[in-house]
């Protein structure tokens, strides 16, 4: 399974943003969002595509499939 970096949570604070503001830009409720931020729900590929394209970065860098959450 893989899980939502901690580099996306990096994002989301580094920029100032609201995980909400966020949850709805991405079309996904607040309780989804956060479930997939601390890694206890498998994120979509669609999801992912967005979250990347959201942050200005690959794909590759939303995902991590070695790290399993604590």
């Amino acid at each position: 399974m893989a899980y939502l970096s901690k580099r996306v949570a990096n994002e989301i604070d580094g920029r100032g943003l609201k995980r909400r503001f966020i949850a709805r830009k991405l079309g996904m409720t607040d309780n989804r969002f956060s479930l997939l931020i601390n890694g206890r729900l498998q994120v979509r590929a669609d999801e992912m595509l967005r979250l990347a394209d959201l942050f200005d970065l690959e794909p590759e860098e939303i995902i991590q499939t070695d790290q399993v959450p604590a």
